[in-house]
């Protein structure tokens, strides 16, 4: 407003007298500290123009030449700011009137201009992890994980903003501390006709949906590639969404099967109690588990293994249940034919020992429990070694088949009759009437040795011996019910043969050596005659050792070298097997760490479990106490259990996930042997199986026992489990295992139970070389343990 003749010809002090009082000093001080300095300055301040009007301006100015030279000089522009100045503080009063609003608002509000935070309200400091006023001033490119994400939205969404139109974008953005989360930040420019005087940011928390929605993308991955069957099915019974494998398993495809009911596979196999059962339990717990026979949609029925569990809502409102099933038909046809094998003779379909025993055990359960009595019948034919030396095996072999049918059609429809091997045959009656009962099925059995036997043309007269024993009078254990009934058979032939006896207590000679054996024992671990050897387990195309297992002896001063075979059993009845089995225990885990100290690292120690120590209730903590006190790792030693353990035990399924929890390796010992669910076995904590020795033995002689173990191994491989064969005793056997993918062994072929210098000498850092298959050919041999 000042006329430009007087501006022209003003002073600096004319100048001064311009400039608002209050802005005078801090005017003159930048600008005298830029002038000195020689550099370029820019200074907003306030005026007062020749109407008294108070207005905003910007001053810029260029220093020329040496402060203080005759030809210093300043270059300048000075810009009337005065409307920008006064939208700012427009803005800033009404964030001020409004200040209490946005500070409780849920979401974030910045006020941006030139890239640099002008205000932020309460949730946005701490969205981004600061205190109240720390954003003020700063850049905004210390909201971004990185300058990449910095460029990308202030060169995608801030000329949007510029040209007057709204942005927004999921972005991630770094907090104060570093960590990063997800936002949804829109933007618009305060003014649209200028755009460039500021912009408001919003911003809105969505880092719970992002994790959510990247959850489920995961989970819709996992349906999509996962090898099991997925099924949700809403309360009505509806299916509201399948996986690829559902329709794989059974045919049906998507379009087929949204929206039908659930029932659309079911096979009719389970009566109306299986599923009412079912939904008791979905209700009761949550969640169902087990096997069901479905149809595919070619009507080709199928066994499922399934897992049904409940989805509730907020109001804990059932809404949906996810039903997850795999196929295991060729499971339950791989169980049954492995179960068949190895419990039934070959020769005859029979029952063998194996199965004999299993039914015993729960027959003397069910009899103890209902107060009754059964009978045991030991049978053996009289001299049948004649027929197989004068007339052939082969007339010995079908004679066996003959008798086998001809003594089960003496016996009633729930009696079991087994061949125990050779000429020797057992039969279970139960629910006898004691000694009057057997005594009527026995006297029909020897009327059929009365009756001639045709067999290949040739007629023969068999007769046969037979002991009895009762339970529960004449032993409340399987062995010794099964041992006095073999007893009573042998006096049977000793009083002319063709003949039965009952079993009586005078016949059995010894009580007096078992109760000295049995006091002899319980002084044998504090008197140091307990000691072990070890049997090495090896890799079968290198030789190299793999782990050792850990086999108890006894050298008694009074009896000698005493069997285990002779021991464990009566440290088994006596309870003894407790104390027993933590010493071999421990003293196995100290060898360990002996042998580490004298430079021999063993990979893996194998210690055996017995099943008494199991029924006495968890053994978890006595293992990690052991391996506690002797600093053994516990990823170093393997238990071994039997599978009779695991079948007939009624803690062991709990017993055995606390010792796996514990660290240690389990293994399931005589492999084969038992009468497991192979479905059980595949949800067992497990990491190896034992084939047992008996069906190693007759290999490459006996086709079943071949079979067997190969089906063991293959089992082995679908369930990701380790395979050791025990007793491989020469180079055939270990030949036929390495051929059908069995890498592991132990026997004598490798090497007898050593003692640990011997163990130490063969396969410590100090051993000569030597030729292993030489060595160990020479020391074949039964592996009795």
């Amino acid at each position: 407003g000042y006329p430009a003749e007087r501006l022209m010809l003003a002073t600096t002090d004319d100048w001064a007298n311009i400039i608002h009082p209050e802005d005078r000093r801090m005017q003159r001080q930048a600008a005298v500290e830029a002038l000195m300095a020689g550099s370029p300055y820019e200074i907003e301040y306030r005026i007062i123009d020749a109407g008294g009007v108070e207005r905003w301006v910007l001053e810029t100015g260029q220093p020329q030449g040496a402060w203080g030279s005759a030809d210093f000089r300043v270059d300048g522009i000075i810009y009337d700011i005065s409307e920008r100045k006064h939208d700012e503080m427009r803005i800033e009063a009404l964030l001020t009137e409004q200040g209490a609003i946005l500070d409780n608002v849920m979401f974030g509000v910045l006020f941006v201009r030139e890239r640099r935070i002008v205000s932020a309200n309460r949730r946005a400091e701490g969205l981004f992890g600061y205190g109240e006023g720390e954003l003020a001033g700063r850049s905004t490119e210390i909201l971004f994980p990185g300058r990449a994400a910095y460029e990308h939205l202030w060169l995608a969404g801030h000329p949007e903003v510029a040209n007057g139109l709204e942005a927004g974008e999921e972005i991630q953005f770094r907090r104060r501390d570093g960590s990063v989360s997800w936002l949804l930040v829109s933007g618009c420019a305060l003014d649209a006709a200028r755009p460039n005087e500021g912009s408001i940011w919003v911003f809105a928390d969505i880092t719970e949906r992002k994790l959510a929605e990247e959850k489920l993308r995961l989970a819709a991955t996992v349906l999509e590639h996962i090898a099991d069957a997925v099924a949700v099915v809403d309360v009505s019974g509806r299916i509201a969404a399948i996986n690829p494998a559902f329709t794989q398993i059974t045919g049906y495809t998507e379009m087929e099967a949204l929206g039908q009911q659930s029932s659309l596979t079911r096979a009719g196999r389970h009566d109306d109690p299986f599923y009412q059962q079912m939904w008791q339990d979905l209700h009761d717990a949550g969640f169902w588990r087990g096997e069901r026979w479905e149809n595919r949609k070619n009507g080709e029925v199928y066994l499922e293994w399934l897992t049904v569990s409940s989805v509730r809502n907020d109001a804990d409102d059932v809404t949906h249940y996810v039903c997850v099933f795999s196929d295991i038909t060729e499971v339950r046809q791989s169980q049954d034919k492995l179960d068949h094998l190895a419990h039934h003779d070959p020769l005859t379909a029979l029952p063998n020992r194996l199965l004999f025993h299993d039914r015993l055990q729960h027959a003397m359960i069910r009899s103890s429990r209902e107060g009754r009595q059964l009978a045991v019948l030991f049978i053996d034919l009289d001299r049948f070694k004649n027929v197989n030396d004068t007339l052939g095996h082969h007339v010995g072999d079908e004679l066996l088949k003959q008798m086998a049918g001809a003594l089960t059609g003496c016996l009633r429809e729930g009696d079991t009759l087994a061949r125990l091997g050779g000429d020797e045959f057992i039969v279970l009656l139960e629910d006898v009437n004691g000694e009057p009962g057997a005594r009527h099925v026995a006297g029909k059995l020897m009327a059929l040795f009365e009756q001639p036997v045709t067999v290949a043309g040739h007629e023969l007269f068999v007769t046969g011996s037979i002991g009895i024993s009762l339970f529960p009078q004449d032993g409340q254990d399987l062995n010794i019910l099964v041992r006095n009934a073999d007893i009573a058979m042998y006096q049977a032939k000793a009083r002319g043969r063709n003949g039965y006896q009952f079993y009586a207590p005078a016949m059995s000679s010894g009580g007096a050596d078992r109760l000295r054996l049995e006091s002899l024992l319980r002084r044998a671990i504090e008197r140091d005659e307990m000691f072990l050897h070890y049997q090495p387990q090896v890799e079968i195309d290198t030789g190299r050792l793999l782990g050792v297992e850990a086999l108890v002896r006894w050298n008694s001063p009074e009896l000698g070298a005493v069997s285990p075979v002779r021991f464990i059993p009566v440290a088994e009845d006596t309870g003894f097997i407790s104390q027993l089995g933590q010493w071999v225990l421990a003293e196995a885990c100290c060898q360990m760490t002996r042998w580490d100290r004298a430079g021999l690292t063993v990979p893996k120690m194998a210690v055996n479990l017995s099943v008494r120590q199991f029924e006495r209730g968890s053994i978890a903590p006595m293992v990690a106490g052991v391996l506690r006190d002797t600093g053994l790792e516990a990823a170093r030693l393997q238990l071994e259990v039997t599978e009779s353990v695991i079948m007939h035990t009624g803690d062991a399924l709990e017993c055995i996930n606390e010792l796996r929890a514990v660290g240690v390796g389990l293994a399931i010992d005589d492999f084969g042997t038992g009468y497991s669910s192979l479905a059980y076995l595949s949800r067992l904590p497990v990491q190896t199986l034992k084939i047992d020795r008996s069906f190693i033995q007759a290999i490459p002689l006996d086709t079943n026992d071949e079979a067997i173990a190969v089906a063991i191994i293959q089992l082995g491989k679908n369930l990701n489990l380790s395979v050791i064969a025990e007793g491989v005793e020469n180079a055939e056997q270990a030949d036929f295992l390495l051929r059908h993918g069995c890498r592991q062994a132990q026997g004598y072929f490798y090497s007898r139970p050593a003692a640990p210098g011997d163990i130490l000498s063969r396969w410590g850092p100090t051993r000569q070389d030597h030729d292993e298959s030489n060595e160990a050919g020479a020391s074949a041999g039964g592996d009795v343990q």
